[in-house]
Order: structure tokens, then sequence, then C-alpha cells
């Protein structure tokens, strides 16, 4: 298990759902090996087909996904994020961002002021975000 998925392993609650915003391959593999259902939100369709990846290609009846425990973002996806108000407030997921350069100042703005998250982890390509206590 790398050092990754056990670092999140410490911040993600135990949930059976996640959600992936504009993911990459290796973003769809992690994802579906580790949650019992994974929501897809992306323009163009994943290229593997799982059994436990649900596609969609709009964004919307978020409401309607059961709980959330972590939601996995490009640097693309994070243009979804406002639509993912409600599960940040109801559910207060883990947010993982892989980016190879750091997210734009209003984006991390909105998540630290707005919705009360911090930047638990960071690494070379990726930040993991969690509610403050």
């Amino acid at each position: 298990m790398s050092d990754f998925a056990k670092k999140l392993r410490k911040f993600a609650r135990v949930t059976t759902s996640a959600v992936a915003l504009e993911p990459d391959e290796g973003m769809i593999d992690a994802c579906s090996r580790s949650f019992g259902t994974v929501f897809v939100f992306s323009v163009t369709p994943p290229t593997v087909k799982l059994k436990n990846l649900v596609y969609r290609e709009v964004v919307e009846n978020i409401e309607s996904i059961p709980e959330v425990g972590v939601i996995f973002s490009s640097i693309d996806g994070l243009r979804h994020l406002n639509a993912f108000q409600s599960v940040f407030q109801h559910h207060k997921p883990a947010l993982v961002i892989k980016s190879g350069q750091p997210i734009n100042n209003k984006t991390a703005r909105w998540l630290m002021d707005y919705m009360h998250y911090e930047v638990a982890l960071a690494a070379k390509n990726w930040q993991l975000w969690k509610a403050k206590q």
C-alpha cells in the first residue's frame, strides 16, 4: 500500500462512495479499488469499464449520491466544486486534488474561508484537504 493510500485512509471516514471529477485513468483505478461505488463526472467517459463506476457527463443531482467520504479531483475538475456545496456541508468528505502545480488562490480561498477546509497533507503532485476540527 502506498504512503498516499495509508494517509488517505486515516482522513477518510468509512464510506462506500467516492466522487471523481475530471479524473485520469490512474485516479479511476485507485478509486475503484478502495470504494464500493465511484461516481465519475467528466466530459469524456472513462476507458475502463468496471461494475462500481457510475459515469455522469453533467454535474447534477448531487444530493442523490449516498454518503461521500472522498472527492478526488484533477486541477480541471475544480471548476465543479461549487456544485458540491451541500455535499461539503453535510458529509464533510476529504478532498484530494491531483496536480503538479498549486491550485489558484480563488479556489483555495473558497475552500478555506467558506467551506472551512484546510490542507492536511501536501506532496509533489497531490494535496489532501479536510474539514477543520
